[in-house]
């Protein structure tokens, strides 16, 4: 959202998801790409970096507007032994670093020295993908706007796209295959998919609510602390998809 915006950042994640197929994270999506029941996987990139050096079958691609961040590695304040611990995480940033050109694990490090290391010299293939990284185009994401909206969206996100996914996908395919038979013009299928993904609208003791970023902001501490509440508004969000996807699915003419 923070690359394309509020309302056409789940517009784009509504197209992906109904074209696509949840998984529980980058393992599940790993093996998934790799047995071939799926052409494309979303996952942390380590996981597809290391199929990439399995196989010349797959590909590895971090795509534009993506983001790029280390790992942090941080001192508790309560920690009993801070100056083991400061000589650990000086290890970790500096000769540690070079546990991630072991071939079993093929993770990118943080830092360009370790490849000037005599291993690091024999990782050209991890170099080059260090380097494309760091040069990547990517976008300036705000972490501390994330943290504010972080559990509504994910409880959001599961509602109305991973809950309601069989129902997405109905009307998605009757949407393509309507513009494939030249049911509906370009213009049409960009309408009814804008109005597929951009966020909900529910009323709410006689007044209309929206899933906007200001009210992301407002529940979201309460969406983290509180189980009941987090359950009652997914509820409310996947009725409020349900009848959303029925909707369309009448509006768009049969193929």
């Amino acid at each position: 959202m923070q690359a394309y915006g509020w309302e056409e950042g789940w517009v784009l994640l509504t197209r992906l998801a109904a074209n696509g197929r949840p998984y529980g994270g980058s393992v599940e999506a790993q093996f998934a790409v790799q047995t071939g029941e799926v052409p494309i996987g979303i996952m942390i990139d380590f996981y597809g970096y290391e199929l990439q050096t399995k196989s010349p079958d797959f590909v590895y691609v971090t795509p534009p507007n993506s983001i790029v961040n280390g790992d942090p590695i941080a001192l508790c304040a309560t920690s009993e032994h801070p100056e083991a611990a400061q000589a650990f995480i000086r290890w970790v940033l500096t000769d540690g670093q070079k546990i991630w050109l072991d071939p079993k694990v093929n993770r990118l490090p943080i830092s360009s020295k370790v490849f000037q290391t005599p291993e690091g010299r024999q990782r050209t293939d991890l170099y080059e993908k260090f380097n494309e990284t760091i040069n990547l185009q990517t976008i300036e994401f705000d972490e501390s706007l994330a943290g504010q909206v972080y559990f509504s969206v994910a409880y959001y996100f599961d509602a109305v796209l991973c809950d309601r996914h069989d129902e997405l996908v109905k009307v998605w395919k009757k949407l393509v295959d309507a513009y494939e038979a030249g049911k509906i013009t370009e213009d049409q299928f960009e309408q009814f998919t804008h109005e597929l993904g951009k966020p909900l609208s529910w009323e709410e003791n006689g007044q209309q609510m929206t899933f906007t970023l200001e009210f992301a902001k407002q529940i979201n501490e309460r969406m983290k602390t509180d189980p009941a509440f987090a359950s009652q508004m997914q509820a409310v969000w996947r009725d409020a998809a349900l009848q959303r996807y029925e909707a369309i699915y009448e509006q768009i003419p049969d193929p």
